[in-house]
């Protein structure tokens, strides 16, 4: 598996990309009739910025560019190589791009500068942000019937409570709101995976584990129960692949064509025939 940055950087960009507009407003930037248009090409030829690769920008309603980061850290390096990336997105798409990195550790600097260029982005440390009002903020929402924004399930564990609460009641807690929140079963379950995926690292592989288990969540199929010796991300790992196979199982049954199957849900040929004779 990539390391756990990288797949950090993956759940942020998915999420991104599943929530579009919602992430405009959970960001707290943009106009309030702007929205995300379209995802945007990343195929920069230049080595140097080539380190950076982020697989999703996106295009906003107003004709800028969004290109998002996740830097648990963020070191003056990590700015310099920010900066040469938000300039070959720049040049690639010839449009004016706004990058915003999510950390949840305040950094020493928040600018790059050099010579020829002044590199400023938007930083959004979620630690600043206030766990026990945002939890009155969707009470209030839920009484009133006014729709939550998922997003702020994802990154909820990561706020700070001024009223104490645990790492682990903090991500229970947003567990728990996709269950009041969140109708669709099959959204609510892949909101489940990315809570608990996203958060692991900074709750602990314990605390992750122990609301797996005490909230049953193996048992929705999100996940398999999760022994001392495959830690939580192979635990989530396992239970994406059986989600993958039920669906491919149901294709089957239903007289889709094994290479239609095969295309849809990437899974190997072999692996399609031996779920069919169990189909049968």
């Amino acid at each position: 598996m990539a390391n756990h940055k990288q797949e950090q950087d993956k759940v942020l960009k998915e999420s991104f990309d599943i929530f579009k507009n919602k992430s405009l407003h959970f960001l707290g930037i943009g106009d309030l009739n702007d929205t995300i248009s379209d995802i945007l090409s990343t195929e920069i030829t230049e080595t140097v910025t080539k380190k950076a690769f982020a697989d999703k920008v996106f295009k906003k309603s107003n004709g800028t560019g969004l290109h998002i980061e996740w830097e648990a850290d963020i070191s003056n390096a990590d700015f310099i190589r920010f900066a040469e990336y938000h300039l070959g997105l720049t040049k690639l798409h010839n449009i004016l791009f706004q990058t915003v990195i999510l950390s949840n550790k305040k950094p020493t600097n928040i600018m790059w500068e050099s010579p020829s260029m002044l590199f400023k982005p938007t930083v959004i440390i979620l630690s600043d942000r206030n766990f026990d009002k945002t939890i009155i903020n969707i009470d209030y929402m839920i009484e009133n019937n006014e729709p939550i924004n998922e997003l702020e399930l994802i990154y909820l564990p990561m706020y700070s409570s001024k009223a104490g609460k645990t790492d682990y009641e903090r991500l229970k807690t947003a567990i728990e709101l996709t269950k009041t929140t969140i109708e669709d079963e099959a959204k609510r379950k892949k909101i489940n995976i990315l809570i608990i995926f996203l958060n692991e690292r900074f709750v602990g592989k314990d605390v992750a584990r122990k609301v797996v288990e005490d909230m049953k969540l193996y048992e929705d199929n999100v996940f398999v129960q999760i022994g001392e010796e495959k830690g939580i991300e192979k635990g989530i790992e396992k239970g994406i692949e059986k989600g993958i196979e039920r669906v491919a199982k149901n294709m089957l049954k239903n007289g889709k064509d094994i290479l239609e199957v095969i295309k849809d849900t990437g899974l190997s040929l072999a692996r399609i025939e031996e779920l069919q004779k169990e189909s049968v």
